[in-house]
């Protein structure tokens, strides 16, 4: 997950949130883009889903649901289609119509035929993980290591299923299993050094602040308040 979250870091980062509040804000904008790709879903003649919105999130949670309890068969005894697995895959192909999502819809599709190796290989792309099971990079551990050291709040277990109970309500798809994500800061080895604040520039010039309004991994408001901090 973290590789998928880090991929769209072009926009802007309010720095006076906290990993948890940064966290929030992803779910609640990957629940965004997801209804948005459902929404542009059912127009295609190639969309799995049922013929409306709310009908298409509640087939995808299904799918979750059901992969949970029995992974899918991906041609690969060692690496089945996880529950994980599968919200990686759609998360990663949350990001860039039409392209990502004519893919997302075929990698669906396949998954909802039983068969999860489409997705499956689409994760292992967007990760750039080959076949030998090798990263072309450490983006996914550094991720860890940067947000660990730069925030110090590190929710518990018991603190990360408080979230999940809460971030479900308003983001019925992603919301726990994003709250969950936070977890492996309680166990970095190394204290934070940083801390979230604001970021001011007095006496500068007047700095452009660039976001993207349906970016789901850094949301439009955290480029507002960043611009209004300096």
């Amino acid at each position: 997950l973290s590789r998928v979250l880090s991929q769209s870091a072009s926009s802007a980062i309010d720095p006076t949130l906290t990993n948890v509040e940064l966290t929030h804000g992803q779910a609640k904008g990957f629940e965004l883009a997801l209804r948005r790709f459902v929404e542009d879903c059912i127009t295609q003649s190639d969309c799995p889903l049922p013929r409306d919105v709310q009908g298409g999130l509640d087939r995808i949670q299904q799918f979750f649901d059901d992969v949970d309890a029995a992974p899918l068969a991906t041609g690969d005894k060692k690496r089945p289609l996880t529950q994980s697995l599968a919200q990686n895959a759609v998360l990663s192909y949350l990001y860039f119509p039409p392209f990502d999502w004519e893919q997302l819809r075929y990698g669906l599709s396949s998954a909802f035929d039983g068969d999860g190796s489409v997705l499956l290989s689409m994760l292992d792309e967007r990760l750039q993980r080959n076949e030998a099971g090798q990263y072309a990079d450490n983006s996914n551990a550094a991720l860890y290591a940067v947000n660990a050291l730069d925030r110090p709040d590190r929710p518990t277990a018991a603190e990360s299923q408080v979230l999940a109970d809460q971030w479900s309500k308003e983001a019925p798809v992603f919301g726990a299993f994003l709250a969950w994500g936070n977890l492996p800061f309680q166990y970095w080895g190394a204290e934070a050094t940083g801390k979230p604040h604001a970021i001011t520039a007095p006496g500068s010039p007047k700095i452009l602040v660039v976001g993207t309004t349906y970016d789901p991994a850094t949301p439009y408001p955290w480029a507002q308040a960043l611009a209004k901090q300096l």
